[in-house]
């Protein structure tokens, strides 16, 4: 099995079984890329899916002892409501930047070229590229 697969289903176990101390020890730290789904707050701290409340990634890391915070506010979550895999999006909110999970990825590498391969890598998204284009 991959790695990229024993990661993912590591990530499902943790979240199945409420994780521990001991299950996050196994991730040194959380980066998430993607769209509404896994938005933590970017466009001013709300949450597009889940306002009030957390959405699938803070329950992660919350479970994994990770606090996942927008990257606009110094945290590890890099996904935007409203955006798509590679093109511009109607569904982003006016006044903020258009960024497709292809900036998303670039951003990262920015911030950090060498990727800690202990950390978990979660992407969520496409479903804005279904509305558009159905």
């Amino acid at each position: 099995m991959s790695t990229f697969r024993q990661t993912l289903l590591a990530a499902a176990i943790t979240v199945a079984l409420g994780a521990s101390g001991a299950a996050s020890a196994q991730f040194s730290n959380a980066y998430i890329l993607g769209d509404s789904l896994s938005d933590a707050g970017t466009c001013g701290g709300a949450r597009f899916t889940v306002n009030p409340g957390l959405v699938w990634a803070q329950d992660l890391g919350k479970a994994c002892g990770f606090p996942i915070t927008p990257w606009n506010q110094g945290g590890t979550d890099y996904a935007q409501g409203g955006v798509r895999v590679t093109q511009p999006s109607a569904a982003t909110p006016r006044g903020f930047p258009q960024r497709p999970l292809s900036t998303q990825v670039s951003e990262l590498l920015q911030k950090i070229p060498n990727l800690d391969p202990n950390a978990l890598y979660a992407v969520w998204i496409g479903g804005n590229d279904l509305l558009q284009n159905v």
